[in-house]
This record gives structure tokens, C-alpha cells and sequence, in this order.
């Protein structure tokens, strides 16, 4: 597998970690803060589904947990998981 480019970027913002993990957390809210996701999301079952340019994708959110971790995976439509 190549080695991909990465960039950090940072941004403070003025509000305790769990104001922010709330709203950032909040699945509704993703297309406000996530580009990818900007079209939308519509929830099926335990996963969620957005439409792309590749087509639809499933969206796989971590479970909200006490350490402000906010992930998740895509599968795309060619079954490659991100």
C-alpha cells in the first residue's frame, strides 16, 4: 500500500470539550461540519447512508463514548471500506 500525504489541521474553538463533542457527535449536525457528508444523511438501520459523487455510501459511526471520539468508516459502493 503507498504511503498517502496527510495535513493536520487545527482549529480552537472557545467551549468545553463535551459542548463540543455534543454538538460535533450529533449525527443530524455532521453535514454542517463534514464536507463528504454535505448532501445529507439518512440513517438505515445501525449505519447511515449519504449520497456522493461515487453513489451512495454507508457511513458507520463509532459509538459515542466519555473520550470525545468522533470516527467513523465509509464503504463505497465497490465494497472498499474508508
Amino acid at each position: 500500500m503507498a504511503t498517502m500525504i496527510s495535513r493536520i489541521v487545527h482549529t480552537t474553538i472557545d467551549r468545553p470539550w463535551r459542548d463540543v463533542y455534543a454538538f460535533a457527535s450529533d449525527i443530524q449536525k455532521m453535514p454542517l461540519w463534514a464536507a463528504g457528508l454535505a448532501s445529507g444523511l439518512r440513517q438505515d438501520g445501525e449505519d447511515w447512508i449519504a449520497s456522493g459523487p461515487l453513489g451512495d455510501v454507508r457511513v458507520h459511526f463509532a459509538k459515542p463514548n466519555d473520550l470525545g471520539v468522533i470516527d467513523h468508516v465509509v464503504m463505497l459502493p465497490d465494497g472498499i471500506d474508508v
